[in-house]
């Protein structure tokens, strides 16, 4: 019985999807190897391989030799080794959120460009025209026009995710390529994955809020409740007492806003320290950030604050690692920029409360910038639907 022409096009999808996902996993193969590990037919592999240099995603870089990943040679000469052109498609990465829009072009390897960044919250109205205000400015900057753009990825804070769909179609009849939208913490996470090669990535931001996002085998972990993540888990409470300031979640216990109630709690009690000094005695202007240069120049109470919040966190780590037994665990945030007796309580929680098979010093990392993170993770998206990566794709290769 002949295959319909739709058959013919998923099975064309899901070859091209197998072969571009084989050569970013294993970063240099030949067609030898792509037949033998695919399963496919040679004449077929050639094909797809032409095409896809034809579309600037892979291209020859030398020829193949065993330590280099590659393995199949061919009878009296060496193979073409296949690798992905970081440098040959750009695709656009926004993140939006309270804090405004970040917007920057992004190459295939994963590296931030010309970044663009419009202050202050936009409202949902005005958001679709700020999106593409900023990748149109990113665009400019980086000297491209908005041809080279293979596509656009969206890491949203604070919008219902009711209106994702929505804005994926209005920017892409705008502009006219792809548009793939999600939450920042979960694209996060995909990015991470996508870059790293890991498969599983448990993403957790740490500032004012604690918010978190889970990729399970390179697909976004949803979840059954919209926004319930790490921040909303219920901690034991320590030392006869919370550490925040009316709730004993993570959220309330050890965020930066709870760290800087409990400062002003212990203060209103007596508990000596230099951070009123280092406020002109006004406790309202008391910020995680004057916390944490107040630890580190040897303030008692901000070091020992700072160190609770951190075992909190890590012991709320530690049971989730070992229920997902995630390849990778990234934090980041304002918490983690503090660096010093946080991350420190935190790792070691993570290490006494995680067995050592999961390899802690490995998988455990601490990203230096947030913004950086959810620009990558935004661009992942836009790649990941470029390579046919998308969560809904999932045609076996036949």
């Amino acid at each position: 019985m002949p295959e319909t022409d739709t058959i013919v096009e998923l099975k064309r999808r899901a070859r091209r999807k197998a072969i571009l996902d084989l050569i970013r996993r294993r970063g240099a193969v030949s067609r030898g190897d792509i037949a033998r590990l695919t399963h496919l037919q040679m004449p077929t592999v050639t094909h797809l391989i032409a095409d896809l240099m034809a579309e600037g995603l892979v291209k020859e870089d030398g020829h193949c030799e065993a330590e280099l990943g590659c393995t199949s040679v061919a009878r009296g000469r060496r193979s073409a080794r296949l690798i992905i052109d970081p440098a040959s498609a750009f695709v656009g990465g926004l993140c939006a959120g309270p804090g405004g829009v970040l917007a920057s072009v992004v190459g295939l390897g994963g590296k931030p460009a010309a970044p663009v960044r419009l202050e202050g919250a936009l409202s949902p109205d005005a958001l679709i025209e700020g999106l593409r205000r900023a990748i149109l400015t990113a665009v400019e900057g980086a000297g491209l026009s908005p041809a080279h753009l293979r596509g656009i990825g969206i890491g949203l804070d604070g919008y219902p995710e009711t209106s994702f769909q929505e804005i994926e179609d209005t920017l892409k009849g705008m502009l006219g390529i792809p548009v793939r939208a999600g939450r920042d913490v979960d694209a996060a996470a995909v990015g991470e994955g996508w870059f790293s090669g890991d498969s599983s990535v448990l993403f957790v931001q740490m500032g004012d809020r604690i918010r978190s996002g889970l990729v399970i085998e390179g697909g976004i972990h949803r979840g059954a409740v919209a926004g319930l993540g790490l921040g909303q888990a219920v901690i034991e409470e320590r030392e006869g007492g919370r550490l925040g300031s009316g709730g004993n979640t993570l959220q309330d216990v050890a965020s930066g806003g709870a760290i800087c109630e409990t400062i002003r709690r212990e203060l209103g009690r007596g508990i000596r320290s230099k951070l009123p000094d280092l406020v002109g005695g006004d406790l309202s202007r008391l910020t995680l950030r004057v916390v944490i240069d107040a630890a580190g120049a040897g303030d008692i109470l901000a070091f020992n604050v700072l160190d609770r919040a951190g075992r909190s966190i890590g012991a709320a780590l530690a049971w989730a690692v070992c229920i997902l037994n995630p390849d990778r665990l990234l934090l980041c945030g304002d918490l983690v920029q503090a660096g010093g007796p946080l991350t420190d309580a935190i790792r070691h929680e993570i290490a006494l409360k995680v067995p050592p098979e999961w390899e802690v010093e490995r998988r455990l990392t601490f990203a230096p910038s947030d913004e950086e993170a959810f620009v990558r993770g935004a661009a992942a998206l836009a790649i990941r639907h470029l390579f046919g990566q998308d969560d809904a794709e999932n045609v076996m290769c036949v």
